[in-house]
Formats: structure tokens, sequence, C-alpha cells
């Protein structure tokens, strides 16, 4: 299991999906799961990542329900991650995400960078948004990682754009590739999604 400090906060982060280290197991969810299906699917997974933000701007409908669902249910780590809208004020979002939440036990929240999520066309405007969400996020106290991949993330940042190299990575299902490939300064993966839409104790899951 990868445990590593995040930079800036003084607490360790377990990051998870398929961890190369020891074969950890975790799943990513964007619907409602009920408790017993979720109680279900900790028999194989340690780890639930929780989507908790829509780039439409607003919070996810299910969120709050599925935090307390997974902690009943006794995962060992949960997380969510945000889909933002790159046209809506960066900070606002980030201030509606931690509020949304306030209350409800994660270790972190991961920004989705993928590509044709209506991306600004021009990659310094991007640039800006997503280092004014980050720092928001981190002015309210959350630990900060990316869900992506080399591709979203030339697409969206450009490649050579590596400000966030020691922040962690979730690196994002891409054609059955289960593969990494070298981007904006990261060497690895801390943790890779390799499917997605599979069927996991009667709820839709992506691993």
């Amino acid at each position: 299991v990868i445990l590593m400090q995040i930079k800036g906060k003084n607490i360790f982060n377990l990051l998870f999906l398929a961890c190369a280290c020891m074969g950890w197991n975790g799943v990513d969810i964007n619907a409602y799961h009920n408790l017993p299906t979720m109680e279900c699917m900790t028999k194989t997974s340690q780890f639930i990542v929780i989507r908790a933000y829509e780039s439409q701007g607003q919070v996810n409908f299910f969120a709050k329900k599925n935090l307390e669902n997974a902690k009943k249910a006794g995962f060992q780590y949960i997380s969510i991650y945000m889909s933002p809208c790159p046209y809506e004020s960066a900070s606002a979002q980030a201030q509606e995400l931690v509020n949304a939440v306030r209350g409800y036990d994660y270790e972190m929240i991961w920004i989705e960078i993928q590509e044709g999520s209506n991306w600004n066309a021009r990659r310094s405007v991007n640039r800006q948004f997503v280092e004014e969400l980050v720092d928001e996020l981190e002015n309210l106290g959350q630990a900060v990682g990316f869900f992506t991949n080399h591709v979203a993330w030339e697409a969206v940042m450009r490649n050579n754009y590596d400000n966030y190299k020691h922040y962690p990575l979730w690196s994002k299902y891409r054609f059955r590739d289960p593969g990494f490939t070298p981007f904006a300064g990261w060497t690895r993966s801390h943790a890779i999604q390799y499917e997605i839409g599979t069927n996991l104790c009667n709820g839709i899951v992506n691993l």
C-alpha cells in the first residue's frame, strides 16, 4: 500500500485502486449505492472513491448518502472526486463542495481532468482555473490529488506543465491499457483505474 505525505499537510493518505505494491483494491462510483451493496463491496475492496461534484457545476445529488453508506459499510478509506465546471468560479465550486460534505468522513478530494469536458480551448485559461481550484481547496484544509491521464492532461493543461508533480496521481482508465506513460513530472501513478462499468454486488462501479 502506498503512503505519501501530501505537500503542505501533516497527514498521510492511503492511496487505492489496484496499488501495485500490495494489490489492494478499490472502487469508484458516480451513482447511488445502498448499504447492502456497499457492505458486499467491502469483501473485495478496501477503498471507495465517491463522485461528489458534477461538471455541470453542482454537488452530486447522492454524494452525502453514498458517503454515509460507505462509512457504515466499513470501507477502510473513503475519498471523493470532483468533475469541475471550467466556466464557473473555481473558488465557489471548491467552497460549495466542501460545505456540502462537511461532517462526513473522507480522506481527500481528487480533481478529475478529462478531455472534452467543456474545458477552454486555451490551456493557459484552464491552468489558471485549476490553480485557483487547488488553492481554494487547500485553503479550506483539503488534501488534493488528480484523476487524469497523459492524453487528458495534454489536451487540457499540456504535458510540460508540471506544477503538481508532487501531488498524488490517480491514473484514469484509457482503452483497457493498464500501463503508465510518464507526463507532467509524474514518473509513476499512485493508483490506477483499470476497468469501467463493471457490475459488482448488483451495483455498477469502476475498478
